[in-house]
């Protein structure tokens, strides 16, 4: 039982090393993907819809964490990053598809939100580079409780005041 519990600590040690690794200079970002988040990291979920800002409260509305129709939410790994590097991380995220032409606000979403939730941060690097995934979203016995617990936890991330929403002066479009 002894060598399990040494086995299991060398391997939370060496996974946390693995994790840090793209962060120290000269390594390139890419060879350490995907991997969880820590607590520390900070996310960002980038706002392309105007409905889903409550400006009078400077707050996200729920509908920005909710990951329907996916059970994956998509957002990008910040941490580290100035206010203009993070807009532009955003404008790689658009397309010329409905809904995704313009950038409204962005929610700054600190990993310990996620996990209050039980939701785990998955930097994959895809389909951009720090691309991340919020993953393990509940799964109900049918829809309406899958809708209800999702509905629950976006309520919950909309009203976590660890969450900043910040708005660009007018909105970011692509180039």
């Amino acid at each position: 039982m002894r060598f399990l519990h040494q086995l299991l600590l060398h391997c939370v040690s060496w996974i946390k090393r693995a994790c840090r690794w793209p962060f120290d200079k000269g390594v390139p970002e890419r060879l350490c993907v995907p991997c969880v988040l820590g607590p520390g990291e900070v996310v960002t979920r980038f706002i392309c819809s105007e409905r889903q800002i409550r400006k009078s409260q400077a707050r996200p509305k729920p509908g920005a964490f909710n990951p329907s129709p996916y059970i994956e939410l998509s957002v990008a790994h910040t941490s580290g990053l100035r206010d203009a590097e993070i807009w532009e991380v955003g404008r790689q995220t658009l397309s010329g598809e409905p809904g995704r032409e313009r950038i409204y606000g962005r929610a700054d979403v600190p990993v310990w939100s996620l996990m209050d939730v039980r939701l785990r941060a998955l930097r994959d690097d895809e389909p951009f580079r720090r691309h991340t995934s919020v993953v393990d979203w509940p799964i109900g016995t049918d829809a309406n409780e899958t809708k209800a617990l999702w509905k629950q936890i976006t309520l919950d991330l909309s009203e976590d005041l660890r969450i900043s929403l910040v708005l660009p002066a007018t909105p970011i479009a692509q180039f």
